[in-house]
Parts: structure tokens; C-alpha cells; sequence
């Protein structure tokens, strides 16, 4: 008989020990709690040991003639100029909770991007050009800095703009479903670790002959390079409290960030499709993604509505709570700041958090402010340290 999973709690840290999944299910989600409840879980970084969006992205920018935008609409897309305008204020040290030196980099960045797109868009035309191109590659290196940059100043930006992000979805423009789809599934093809792997980075005789190179191979310093291992697994411990608790009786929703197409397609090709199968008040179990298509079938440039983060992920799962007529008794997720939101709801009903993290340690401290919260709430301290469990690797 296969031997149950172990986790720790929030208490481990003080008292050493690990739990039996199947113990802690019974004391704190018996089976009078179980019926008329479910669990709601994030994807990134919770069932998956990577970030989809991400990965499905760089798959894009591995393909550069899959690019069809013209430069001028390309340079619209990639910062619009509303956003431009609170990043150079930035640059100039007027805008409270933005570093300078960053907005300065973005800024810099968006020039060689742009330099560089315009290249690649004419050479499509006469050779068949791939992301081991100089040109190509150097293309996807500070696409991908740029992005990391943007997602840095989320916090700012979503104060400026009323929760609504500058997301790299904009990227899927014009496309369809399918195309989304095809994308997520060839990153999640990829089974063997080091074949799957993409080199990026600056390439200095790039300078001058494509772009000016305002950043540089030296500005990355040790960074420059950029090795990217593009296979997926999903997380075991996840993944057996996921099946365990579907198995005894309570429905699984997906709250994520992503295309829903990303999401559907990585659960469909992943140890998680069985999740594709289970039927509740009429749902999938994709509950809330950030794009939706227009009236033609095809992406806009914008999300039609608020990204799923944070307290959106609070709104989404408290009305989804009245639709399904049941309670959320467990909720999963990586991310203090875009996750706890659905812990408090599972908290409320006397369910339980399951935080998800590389080493136990550096996630009971990233996760503290959520217990001191949960205790500020709802008092009882030894109660609040069961109800937290996770799961990392050591």
C-alpha cells in the first residue's frame, strides 16, 4: 500500500514535525465538512513547477515568424502610451513606489525592442529566421527582461490604473484559441529535461547593425546569458491533495491568470486532466481567466476585464461560492500577495491554506503575514497553525 504524503504545518517550525495527508484531511477536513464544499486552487507555481504564461510566451518568441504585427502596431502594443508616460515620470524619480534606475531600463529597452522587432519583421520577408538567429534571439532575451521589468512594477501600475495590468497576453492580438492552444501544447510536450532547454541572450555585434543597444551584454552582467529549462511537471504533493480531495467528494476550481486556453491545455496534456472530467453545477473547472475572445473569434489587445489577481480572486471565488451553492474549504496556492485572498475565504469556513514553495522554510516566512493575519481574525493560534499546511521539495 502506497504510503500517504507528509506535509508539514505552520507549526513544524517550532515543533519539528510532519503530518500524514490522510491524518491531517481527517481532523481538519472530515467528512461532515467535505460534503457541500470544494477546493480552489491557483495554477502557476501550484500545481505546475513553472509559470505557463510564461513558458507559452517564450514559445511565441521562439517562433519569430509567427510575429505578424506591423512595427508600428508592434510599438503601440508593447507599451502603450499611457503606460509610457507614468514609466518616464518614473524615470524621473515623480512617481511615488517606482525605482528611477528600472523605469530608466525600461525605457531603454522598449527603444532596442523595437529596433530589433523592425529588423525581424523585413527578414521574414526574404529567409526563414529562428530564435538562434542573433537578431532573434537578442529579440527574445529583452522581451523577456522587459516583461520581468513590467511585472516588478505591477503593484505601482495597478494603482494608476484601476487593477488593470499591462499583461503580455497583448501579444496574442488577432489570434484565436487554437493558435493558444497549439503553443501551451508543445511546451507541455517537452518530457526530458536539458533537450527542453533555450538559450538567450545579447549578442554585442548586434550593436550598430540592428539596434543601438542601449542595454548591453555588460548591463546583464553574469545575467546576460539566459538558459531556460521549458519542461513542465506538475508538483506531487499538489497534486495528491488535489486527487485526494476530489476523490472524496469535493469538486476542483481552477482560479488563474491565464488564457483559459493556456490553463485547459496544460490540465488537458498534464497528470491533472482527470480534472477535465468532473462535473459541478454544470462548470469546468476553469473558473476565471484575463482574455477573452472579441465578436470574430480572435483576441484583443486589451482584457475585457480585470486581471485575476489578489482580491479579484476573492470577488471571483465568493461568487462562485453562490453559484455552486457549496463552501471552499481548501484553497491552494504560491503566492502571498494573489492567493491568501482565497485562503481567507477557506479560513472564514473553518477550512485550511495549503502554501506551496520550493523550501519550507523560506515559505513559512513568506507566508507569515498570512498567519498573523488569520490569527488577528480569528484568535485561536494553535488552531491557525494546523490549518496551514505545505508543500515544498525538502
Amino acid at each position: 500500500m502506497e504510503e500517504s504524503l507528509r506535509l508539514r504545518t505552520h507549526d513544524s517550525m517550532k515543533n519539528g514535525n510532519d503530518y500524514k495527508l490522510d491524518s491531517l484531511i481527517d481532523e481538519f477536513l472530515p467528512k461532515k465538512k467535505r460534503e457541500g464544499s470544494f477546493v480552489a486552487t491557483d495554477m502557476d507555481g501550484t500545481l505546475f513547477d513553472a509559470d505557463l504564461g510564461r513558458l507559452a510566451f517564450l514559445e511565441k518568441l521562439s517562433m519569430p515568424k509567427d510575429w505578424q504585427f506591423t512595427p508600428n502596431y508592434f510599438n503601440r502594443l508593447l507599451i502603450p502610451q499611457r503606460y509610457q508616460e507614468v514609466i518616464a515620470s518614473g524615470a524621473r524619480g515623480l512617481v511615488n513606489g517606482l525605482n528611477n534606475n528600472e523605469c530608466r531600463r525600461v525605457m531603454d529597452l522598449k527603444e532596442d525592442v523595437v529596433e530589433l522587432y523592425g529588423h525581424m519583421y523585413k527578414m521574414k520577408v526574404s529567409q526563414e529566421v529562428t530564435v538562434s538567429h542573433p537578431l532573434a534571439n537578442e529579440f527574445a532575451r529583452k522581451m523577456l527582461e522587459l516583461d520581468h521589468l513590467l511585472m516588478v512594477m505591477d503593484a505601482v501600475l495597478l494603482k494608476w490604473f484601476d487593477g488593470m495590468l499591462l499583461m503580455r497576453t497583448r501579444f496574442y492580438a488577432g489570434q484565436n484559441k487554437k493558435h493558444v492552444a497549439h503553443l501551451t501544447k508543445q511546451v507541455m510536450e517537452r518530457k526530458n529535461h536539458g533537450k527542453g532547454n533555450i538559450k538567450l541572450k545579447v549578442h554585442p555585434h548586434n550593436r550598430n547593425k540592428y539596434t543601438e543597444q542601449r542595454v548591453r551584454a555588460k548591463d546583464f552582467g553574469q545575467d546576460n546569458i539566459m538558459s531556460i529549462d521549458r519542461v513542465v511537471n506538475a508538483i506531487p504533493g499538489s497534486r495528491e491533495i488535489i486527487f485526494k480531495l476530489l476523490s472524496a467528494g469535493m469538486p476542483v476550481r481552477v482560479i488563474t491568470t491565464n488564457l483559459k486556453q493556456i490553463a485547459l491545455t496544460a490540465l488537458e496534456n498534464s497528470d491533472y486532466n482527470g480534472l477535465l472530467y468532473q462535473y459541478c453545477a454544470g462548470k469546468k473547472p476553469i473558473v476565471a481567466s484575463t482574455l477573452e475572445h472579441s465578436d470574430d473569434g480572435k483576441y484583443g489587445p486589451l482584457p475585457d476585464k480585470l486581471p485575476v489577481f489578489g482580491d479579484v480572486k476573492k470577488r471571483i471565488l465568493s461568487e462562485l461560492q453562490s453559484k455552486m451553492k457549496k463552501k471552499v474549504m481548501c484553497a491552494l496556492g504560491d503566492s502571498p500577495r494573489n492567493d491568501t485572498p482565497m485562503g481567507h475565504i477557506s479560513f472564514r469556513n473553518n477550512g485550511v491554506f495549503v502554501a506551496v514553495g520550493d523550501e519550507y522554510e523560506q515559505t513559512h516566512k513568506r507566508f507569515q503575514p498570512f498567519y498573523d493575519e488569520m490569527c488577528d481574525k480569528h484568535g485561536d493560534q494553535d488552531d491557525i497553525e494546523n490549518r496551514i499546511w505545505y508543500v515544498t521539495k525538502d
